[in-house]
């Protein structure tokens, strides 16, 4: 488990891994305000436990959406994560009688 405060080796993969994923976070080994500050929207996009605490299930989320290429930087990488999470339903077919508004 890593959290705030921590420091060492496994901080400075958790940072290397979250500035290759789009964070811009220094890779110092330091568990700080800002590592945390990566970790809390990496939980909240892909519909974790936000806690900034990297346990099993973040590290393997962080693991997993690395692996997969998953980056902040995109313009739809909130989207992503939903859909990774299964938070997002599926976009539904527009009806072939739309219903009009009228005054």
């Amino acid at each position: 488990m890593l959290k705030k405060g921590d420091r060492g080796a496994e901080v400075s993969e958790l940072q290397k891994k979250l500035s290759e994923m789009g964070c811009e976070i220094e890779v110092d080994g330091i568990f700080g305000p800002i590592t945390e500050w990566a970790v809390i929207n990496v939980q909240a996009m892909f519909g974790y436990l936000v806690d900034g605490i990297v346990g099993t299930e973040t590290f393997r989320l962080v693991e997993a959406q690395h692996r997969f290429g998953w980056n902040f930087r995109r313009r739809d990488a909130q989207r992503w994560a939903l859909k990774a999470a299964g938070l997002l339903k599926k976009e539904e077919k527009p009806s072939a009688n739309p219903v009009s508004s009228r005054s």
